[in-house]
């Protein structure tokens, strides 16, 4: 995925178990507007590996040419860090997804990306409103 310019944008949000209740589905779409006249949209699992106790992620995007997979500890306060391997056009990178939650649920999602020197970079934040 090519470098975006930043720009505010609005979108949808749902989630939901799915697969008899193992993996839970999290959709993410852009509203396609003038300023964003090419949407993002993503599709998450979140689940649980009841061997290695920890949770997992699997991460698609409308853009075809990346996916990831990562894993996490768990919840440390209102927060949950996924720490991911990433692949954009063929090339790897390490990602990291921060969801936190607020009084009514999910609230914020944070995207981070390492730099060429090993920092970690905001890539994308968003918040969610109930409609």
């Amino acid at each position: 995925m090519g470098k975006r310019p930043g720009h505010a944008t609005t979108g949808k949000f749902h989630g939901e178990k799915t697969l008899d209740d193992h993996w839970v589905a999290i959709h993410y779409d852009e509203d396609k507007t003038a300023a964003n006249p090419k949407p993002f949209s993503v599709v998450q699992y979140f689940g649980y590996d009841t061997t290695k106790k920890h949770f997992v992620t699997v991460l698609f995007t409308n853009t075809g040419d990346s996916y990831s997979t990562g894993i996490s500890p768990g919840w440390k306060g209102n927060s949950i860090t996924f720490d991911e391997t990433v692949l954009m056009n063929g090339r790897p990178g390490s990602f990291r997804d921060v969801f936190t939650d607020g009084d009514s649920g999910f609230s914020s999602h944070t995207g981070l990306m390492k730099d060429k020197t090993g920092k970690w970079v905001k890539t994308d934040e968003e918040t969610c409103h109930k409609a």
